[in-house]
């Protein structure tokens, strides 16, 4: 999301205009980067980022980039999707090596996440003491979840009953943080075309049941 910022900035003022808006705004919000949680970028971008614009830029820069910030604000706000369950056809993405994740302690559990409309019951039984599951229904608890995780964690996110569409993840993790990896479950081609290019993700190629799914996990 962070990247997102930058680009809309980018394109409207200079390279050295551009940094020299981003480490005023930084400093007046007390900050050293750009955040990945949406709601603190959306904060930021109405806030001091704004405010820097006006000052450096001029106002009619600054309505330009609230103007082409505000419909990606709006989508990775909104951006929800229902769709029924179905079988989709699916192809495996080569295995991510952007991130780094450590190998689990023999004997540790796996740490899943996993980002779906349904109830994880199902799941949890399935993978016994095998995983330690907690679930994430949209993608504000998502980015939450991963700024506050503790040792390394498995994302798994539920294309069969999704909350999420590609392209929000994708503006809301264009980087996978390192000790997490980010599978996408569900999924159809034409879906993932979103989120091609985007480093840190691959697939796990299991049907739409939580059983299979953890078959899959087994495997990873």
């Amino acid at each position: 999301m962070g990247q997102t910022v930058l680009e809309v900035l980018g394109s409207l003022v200079t390279r050295e205009l551009a940094d020299a808006i981003l480490a005023r705004a930084l400093a007046r919000a007390g900050r050293t980067a750009l955040p990945e949680n949406p709601r603190r970028v959306r904060e930021l971008a109405e806030g001091a980022l704004h405010d820097a614009v006006i000052e450096i830029a001029g106002v009619d820069i600054a309505d330009s980039f609230v103007r082409d910030l505000a419909p990606i604000l709006d989508v990775i706000s909104s951006g929800v999707q229902t769709k029924p369950d179905s079988d989709r056809p699916r192809s495996v993405l080569p295995p991510s090596r952007s991130s780094s994740f450590p190998p689990r302690r023999e004997g540790a559990p796996l740490r899943i996440l996993v980002v779906t409309a349904d109830s994880l019951e199902d799941l949890r039984r399935s993978v016994g003491a095998f995983a330690d599951v907690a679930r994430a229904s949209d993608a504000f608890e998502l980015i939450t979840a991963i700024e506050t995780r503790q040792g390394p964690v498995l994302v798994v996110v539920d294309g069969y009953r999704p909350v999420v569409e590609l392209s929000v993840l994708a503006a809301f993790l264009p980087r996978v943080p390192d000790g997490c990896r980010v599978a996408l479950w569900g999924f159809d081609a034409a879906e993932r075309r979103a989120i091609e290019g985007t480093p840190g993700y691959s697939v796990v190629d299991a049907g739409p049941s939580w059983g299979a799914l953890a078959d899959a996990l087994t495997r990873l």
